[in-house]
C-alpha cells in the first residue's frame, strides 16, 4: 500500500507539472497574440488601404478604424501628402441620401458646395482643412467609405480598391461589377484570407471593411459579389452575428435554404438578442411545414423587436393558419 501511494504521488506530481507547463505555454501564446509590442499592423493596414487611392485624391472618412489612422498617417507622418483628407461630418453621403429621399437630383455642383462651404466651416471638424477650389474638386477623385445606413448614396459610389469613389452620375450594376473585378485583379492582397495569427484588432478592422463592401453589393442586389464579401468578412471575424445574419439572407437569395437556415441559427447562437434572423428563419421553417416552430421563433422575435410590423403581421398570419389546421373536423 505504501508503494502504491508513492506511485500515485509521483504520477500526480508529474501530471501537475505537465498541466502547469501546458498552462504556461498557452498563456505565453495568448500573451504573444494579444501583445501590442512591435505591433505595426495599423501602419500596414493604412498603407494597403490607401494604395488604391490617387495621390491627390479627396478622401472622406468617418469610421473610427479608418479616420483616426489615416488622418494621423497623412497629417503627422506624411505631411507632404497631396491628399485632402477630412472627417466626413456633416456627412456628404448623408446629404446625398436625404436629397434622393426627397425625390430631388444630386449634382456635382452640390458636391462642390459641400466640400467648399459645409465641411470646412463645420465647428466640429477636428482638422484644419485647406480650402479647395471648384476646379480642384472637379479634377480630383473623391474617395469614401460605404455605409449601409445611407444606402441611396451608394448609387453614386463605384468600387475603388476596398473603398469607393464618388462619381458624378449614378453607377449601374454592370459598371460596379467591372470596377469590383478590376479591384480584385489589381489589389489581390486586399482580399486575402487571414493567416490565423493576426491580432484581434487587425481581424476586426479588415472584417468590418469587407462587411461594408458586402452591404454595398447587397443593397444593389448583386448577390454573388455580396456573398463573396460577407464570406470574407466571416473569415476575418467568425463571431459576428450581423455578418452571419447577412450571410443567411444572401444564401436565401441564392436559393440555398438549408445553408441559410444554418447561418440564421449561427447568428442567434452568437448573439441571442440579435434582431432579424429568427424572423427569416421562421419563414423558411413555415415553408417546410414546421409551422409551430416558426410561430415560436416569431414570438421570440416580437419580444426583441415589438415595433417590427412585418414580424407582427407574419406572426398573426401563422397563428391564424395554425388555429385553422387544429380546429375540430379539420384535416
Amino acid at each position: 500500500l505504501n508503494q502504491l501511494e508513492v506511485r500515485r504521488s509521483k504520477v500526480g506530481s508529474f501530471c501537475s507539472v505537465f498541466l502547469l507547463f501546458g498552462l504556461l505555454l498557452t498563456g505565453w501564446d495568448n500573451l504573444r497574440r494579444e501583445s501590442l509590442r512591435d505591433y505595426d499592423a495599423p501602419e500596414r493596414f493604412v498603407e494597403q488601404i490607401m494604395e488604391s487611392v490617387d495621390e491627390d485624391a479627396i478622401v472622406l472618412l468617418l469610421s473610427d478604424n479608418l479616420s483616426n489612422m489615416v488622418t494621423y498617417d497623412r497629417y503627422v507622418k506624411r505631411s507632404d501628402s497631396d491628399q485632402w483628407i477630412a472627417y466626413d461630418r456633416p456627412s456628404l453621403r448623408v446629404a446625398i441620401d436625404q436629397r434622393l429621399k426627397s425625390d430631388r437630383e444630386w449634382e456635382m455642383a452640390d458636391t462642390v458646395n459641400h466640400l467648399r462651404m459645409v465641411l470646412p466651416t463645420f465647428k466640429g471638424e477636428p482638422l484644419r482643412l485647406s480650402p479647395l477650389s471648384e476646379l480642384e474638386i472637379r479634377r480630383r477623385s473623391i474617395v469614401t467609405e460605404y455605409s449601409p445606413h445611407v444606402p441611396l448614396s451608394g448609387r453614386f459610389l463605384r468600387p475603388c480598391g476596398i473603398l469607393f469613389e464618388l462619381v458624378e452620375t449614378p453607377v449601374a450594376n454592370e459598371e460596379a461589377r467591372l470596377a469590383n473585378e478590376q479591384a480584385l485583379s489589381r489589389f489581390p492582397h486586399l482580399f486575402e484570407l487571414p493567416e490565423g495569427d493576426e491580432h484581434r484588432w487587425t481581424r476586426e478592422a479588415w472584417g468590418i471593411l469587407h462587411q461594408r463592401r458586402g452591404g454595398y453589393f447587397m443593397d444593389r442586389e448583386m448577390w454573388p459579389e455580396a456573398m463573396a464579401a460577407f464570406d470574407l468578412a466571416h473569415q476575418w471575424i467568425e463571431t459576428n452575428s450581423e455578418i452571419e445574419y447577412c450571410r443567411g439572407y444572401l444564401l436565401e437569395a441564392l436559393e440555398k435554404p438549408s445553408e441559410a437556415r444554418n447561418a440564421y441559427l449561427e447568428a442567434t447562437a452568437l448573439n441571442p438578442y440579435v434582431r432579424g434572423p429568427r424572423g427569416n428563419l421562421a419563414i423558411l421553417l413555415a415553408k417546410d411545414g414546421h409551422l409551430q416552430e416558426a410561430i415560436m421563433l416569431l414570438r421570440h422575435e416580437t419580444a426583441l423587436d415589438p415595433e417590427n410590423e412585418r414580424v407582427s403581421k407574419n406572426l398573426q398570419l401563422m397563428e391564424s393558419e395554425w388555429k385553422k389546421l387544429n380546429m375540430p373536423g379539420s384535416e
